[in-house]
C-alpha cells in the first residue's frame, strides 16, 4: 500500500476517532519518511499529552522551519509567543461545514452517506496538499482543547562533542536521569514479588491501544448523567478545572440517584494528582481504597501522589499489591518499572518489565523502561536492541529518543546517537540534567571534537561531581587535545572509585608516556595488566608496554610485548598496533651500495 493511502486512511481513522489506528498508520510512513512534515502534524493530534503533542509539532518544524500550521499549534499550546505575522485559524469561526464534519457528530443518514462516498473515493484521490494544513490544524485544535463542535465539551479553554578503547565496565549502574534517590533508611524496603493468581478486577474496560501511555482504567458508561460525559471529554482533553467542576457535579447527581460513583472519585483524584495538588489526591485514593479494597489503580495513584510529595518515601506494598490485585494491570508494571529504576535497581526493572511483556510483548514504554534496565545493567547490546524497537513502535514519545541515543553511544555508534540526543534536547534553552551533558560528550567524541567533547563533560561535573565513569572518557579527550596533565587528573578518579576497570589504567599511563614520565608510566599500566581479559584488552596492554619499556630502556621487555602483539588474531589488533610491532621488531636493512669498479691500468709496454 503507498503512503499516501496509508496517510489518507490514517486521516479517515482520526475522523472515526480511532486514535491508536491512526497513529498506528502514521508511524508506519515515519519510520521510512521521518521528514514527512504532513504526517508530523497529523500525529501531534492523536498523541496523548502535551509533551508529545509539542515535540510532534517540533518536528515539522526540523523539517519545515516555517510552517504555519505547526508554529500555530505551538502558539496554541503556550510554547511559542503569539506572533503578529501568524493567524490563528479557529475552527469554529474560519472552517468551512463540510471541514468541521471531521468533529461534529453526524445522523445516522448522513454518516452512512459519508463513508459510501470514502469508500468510492479510496485509492483513487489524496486529500489535497492545500488541505493538510487546514485539517491538520483543526486537528491539533480538538486535540489541544477539545471537540468545540461537541455539546458535552463544555466551551474552550482560552490561552493568553582519539577514539576511545571500548569499555567493559557497567557504564552506569543508576537510572541514567538525575532524578530523586531514595535516601538511607534504617527500615528495609520490602522485597516484594507478583503472585500468580489472577483475580477478578472491578471496574475494568480493557482498551487495546498499543501506543496509549495511560489506558482508562475505568469508564463506566453513565448514560443518564450528562454531567460525566461532559466530565470525561474536558478530562481527555486535559481542561482539568472545567472537569473537576462537572465531576463534582456529577458526584452529586450519583449521590441523589444512588448510583455507584467510584470511577468518579477517581478520575476526582487523577486531577488533584495532575494539577499538583498531591495531599487531595493522595487522599482521594485513600478513601477509595478503604471503601474498595480491591481497586487496584488506586494504589499505583496514591503512590504517585506520594512521591511527589516526598521522593524518597517506601512505597513498594502499594505498587507490587495494585499488580497482584490486577495481574494485567499494566499501569501497574510501569509504575513499577519506574520506582525501582529511579532506585538503582535494574534487575528488579527487567523482572517486572519481562512479566508486562508476556501480557503486551510490544509495549512501547515496557520495552522502554527495559532497555534502561539493560543499560544500568552493562548489557548494551541487548539495550540497543531493545530500545530501536521501542522507538519503532512509539516515535512520539521523547523518552525514546534519549534512551536510544544513549544505547548507540554504549554501543560505539557515537555519531547516530548523536542525532538521537540532538533531537532530545534540541528544544531544551539550557541543559540541565548531568547524564544528557556527559552523553552528548561521548557522542562528540565520535566526531573528533574533543573541545566540545570536553565542555559538555566540564558542564556535567558542574552539576555533580560523582559521576566517575565520565572521568575516563574526559582523560581520553584531554589527551587528544595535549592537555597530558589534566588527563593523569581526570584517569586517577575511575582508577579510584570504579575497580576492576582496565582501560583507565591505560589512559593513565599513555598521558604518563606523552609526559615522558616513563617510570610512573610503567607503574600504572603494571597496575592494570592483571584486567585485560579480551583479546583486545591485551593487544592494547601490549602496545603501550612495548612503547613504555622501549623508551625506558629495557628493549628485550619490549621485544617480548611487541611479539606477544604480532601473536593475537589480526582482527582484534588496530591497524597502527600492528605496523608499530612489525617496525620495531624488523631490524634495519643496510642500503646496498654497489663498490666502483677500480680502474684497470693498462701497461704501455
Amino acid at each position: 500500500m503507498s503512503d499516501d493511502r496509508i496517510l489518507q486512511e490514517a486521516i479517515e481513522a482520526i475522523e472515526n476517532g480511532q486514535r491508536a489506528r491512526a497513529r498506528d498508520l502514521l508511524t508506519r510512513i515515519l519510520r521510512k519518511e521521518p521528514a514527512r512534515t504532513d504526517c508530523w502534524l497529523y500525529m501531534s493530534a492523536v498523541v496523548e499529552t502535551t509533551k508529545e503533542r509539542t515535540f510532534c509539532l517540533e518536528n515539522a518544524l526540523k523539517y519545515d522551519p516555517k510552517n504555519t500550521t505547526a508554529l500555530q499549534g505551538l502558539v496554541m499550546l503556550g510554547k511559542l509567543p503569539p506572533d503578529e505575522n501568524i493567524t490563528l485559524i479557529r475552527p469554529e469561526n474560519e472552517r468551512s461545514r463540510e471541514d468541521i464534519a471531521i468533529f461534529e457528530p453526524a445522523s445516522e443518514e448522513d454518516d452512512a452517506a459519508s463513508r459510501r462516498k470514502k469508500k468510492r473515493r479510496a485509492g483513487t484521490q489524496v486529500i489535497p496538499t492545500v488541505l493538510v494544513s487546514l485539517i491538520a490544524l483543526a486537528l491539533i485544535w480538538t486535540g489541544i482543547f477539545g471537540n468545540p463542535f461537541s455539546s458535552n465539551s463544555g466551551g474552550l479553554i482560552n490561552v493568553s562533542g582519539p577514539v576511545e578503547p571500548t569499555s567493559t565496565f557497567a557504564p552506569l549502574a543508576a537510572a541514567a536521569r538525575d532524578t530523586p534517590t531514595a535516601s538511607p533508611t534504617n527500615t528495609p524496603e520490602p522485597q516484594m514479588t507478583l503472585s500468580d493468581v489472577t483475580l477478578p478486577t472491578p471496574l475494568t474496560i480493557r482498551v487495546e491501544e498499543a501506543y496509549t501511555p495511560t489506558p482508562i482504567y475505568v469508564d463506566t458508561p453513565h448514560p443518564s448523567n450528562e454531567a460525566y460525559s461532559a466530565a470525561m471529554s474536558s478530562f481527555k482533553y486535559g481542561n482539568y478545572e472545567q472537569a473537576l467542576e462537572l465531576f463534582e457535579q456529577a458526584r452529586e447527581q450519583m449521590e441523589n440517584n444512588r448510583e455507584g460513583d467510584l470511577d468518579v472519585r477517581y478520575f476526582i483524584g487523577l486531577i488533584y494528582l495532575d494539577m499538583g495538588e498531591y495531599e487531595d489526591a493522595r487522599r482521594e485514593f485513600e478513601l477509595i481504597i478503604q471503601d474498595e479494597p480491591r481497586f487496584a489503580p488506586a494504589y499505583t495513584a496514591k503512590s504517585r501522589a506520594i512521591l511527589a510529595m516526598r521522593p524518597d518515601a517506601i512505597v513498594a506494598g502499594d505498587l507490587y499489591k495494585a499488580v497482584n490485585i490486577d495481574p494485567r494491570f499494566i499501569e501497574g508494571y510501569l509504575a513499577v518499572a519506574d520506582y525501582r529504576l529511579k532506585r538503582n535497581e535494574p534487575v528488579d526493572v527487567q523482572a517486572i518489565c519481562e512479566q508486562l511483556l508476556k501480557i503486551e510483548p510490544d509495549h512501547p514504554r515496557g520495552l522502554h523502561y527495559l532497555a534502561e534496565a539493560y543499560l544500568a545493567l552493562g548489557e548494551n547490546e541487548l539495550a540497543l536492541e531493545t530500545a530501536r524497537r521501542a522507538f519503532e513502535l512509539d516515535m512520539t514519545m521523547q523518552d525514546h529518543y534519549y534512551t536510544l541515543g544513549r544505547a548507540l553511544i554504549e554501543n560505539g555508534f557515537n555519531q547516530e546517537g548523536y542525532g538521537y540526543m540532538e533531537l532530545y534536547t534540541r528544544n531544551m534553552e539550557e541543559i540541565e540534567d548531568r547524564f544528557v551533558l556527559y552523553y552528548l560528550g561521548r557522542a562528540f567524541q565520535g566526531f573528533d571534537d574533543h573541545i566540545r567533547a570536553i565542555q559538555h563533560f566540564e558542564a556535567s561535573y558542574a552539576i555533580r561531581r560523582d559521576l566517575y565513569e565520565m572521568s575516563y572518557y574526559w582523560a581520553n579527550s584531554l589527551i587528544a587535545v595535549g592537555e597530558y596533565k589534566d588527563a593523569v587528573d581526570r584517569a586517577i578518579v575511575p582508577i579510584e572509585q570504579t575497580p576492576n576497570w582496565f582501560e583507565p589504567y591505560v589512559t593513565h599511563a599513555q598521558a604518563l608516556y606523552y609526559l615522558e614520565d616513563y617510570d610512573d608510566a610503567k607503574e600504572a599500566i603494571e597496575a592494570g595488566a592483571d584486567l585485560a581479559k579480551t583479546d583486545e584488552q591485551l593487544a592494547v596492554l601490549y602496545y603501550w608496554r612495548g612503547l613504555i619499556y622501549e623508551d625506558l630502556g629495557y628493549p628485550l621487555i619490549a621485544k617480548q610485548n611487541w611479539q606477544k602483539l604480532l601473536e593475537l588474531s589480526p582482527s582484534v589488533v588496530p591497524v597502527e598496533f600492528l605496523r608499530e610491532a612489525q617496525n620495531r621488531l624488523l631490524p634495519a636493512i643496510p642500503t646496498y651500495t654497489p663498490a666502483q669498479p677500480t680502474p684497470t691500468r693498462v701497461s704501455d709496454g
